[in-house]
């Protein structure tokens, strides 16, 4: 899928990009060292609604530093910038050894879609967690809420490498965690924490019950929460 340009019904990747950046409170200058890029290529894709002739592995580059998911970036500027309803708050996702979260499936309030200013349209099934715990920092860290796609193991089978909210069923007992995934050429997975001084965990996909892959992390108020 290419970076297209601005049109009717479509969002403008410049304006969304801006508003992720505000949303994580960093400056061009800032983003532009975590990507390794300098400060007027953020400031060129600001302002720009057409995206269509920037390198894709700059574009990615920009895109991850601020931790979102490049093709929901993408599926969302297809979609447009029209308002949708608030996404789901569930009450927490662990991101520590995997352990039973009763209240996961509990909505606990909403996050204002304009909050993550990338979703929009994209996909009226992502919903948010919070995370528990330190084993994913630096990524995440305790109390980040994560925006999370269940779709997309369905669409695009497990990416390795990439950070997923994981339930198990059967093998650990129930629980949940938050962890990068790794597909083993034995077909294993190894869950791994960001966290160096946390043991990685092997497990068979069929130990997995559902996962959701980790599109964002956004950063929340009370104000901005609808309990």
């Amino acid at each position: 899928m290419g970076w297209k340009a601005f049109d009717h019904g479509m969002a403008h990747p410049g304006r969304m990009l801006r508003n992720l950046r505000n949303q994580r409170s960093l400056s061009t200058v800032a983003l532009a060292e975590l990507a390794g890029v300098d400060k007027d290529t953020v400031n060129k894709y600001e302002n720009s609604d057409d995206w269509s002739s920037f390198k894709k592995s700059t574009v990615k580059a920009v895109l991850e530093a601020l931790r979102v998911d490049p093709v929901e970036f993408n599926r969302a500027v297809d979609c447009g910038d029209e308002p949708s309803d608030g996404i789901p708050l569930h009450d927490g996702i662990p991101a520590s050894p995997p352990r039973f979260v009763g209240a996961a499936d509990n909505v606990v309030g909403t996050i204002p879609r304009d909050v993550a200013a990338f979703l929009h349209l994209n996909n009226p099934n992502i919903y948010a967690c919070r995370v528990f715990g330190e084993s994913m920092a630096p990524t995440y860290h305790n109390n980040d809420v994560v925006l999370l796609n269940p779709d997309a193991v369905r669409e695009r089978g497990v990416i390795s490498g990439r950070v997923y909210a994981v339930w198990f069923n059967s093998g650990m007992d129930e629980g949940a965690t938050l962890k990068r995934v790794i597909v083993n050429a034995d077909g294993t997975w190894t869950l791994k924490a960001d966290n160096e001084s946390i043991e990685p965990i092997t497990v068979n996909p069929s130990d997995i019950g559902s996962m959701a892959l980790v599109v964002a992390v956004v950063r929340i108020d009370t104000d901005n929460v609808a309990l």
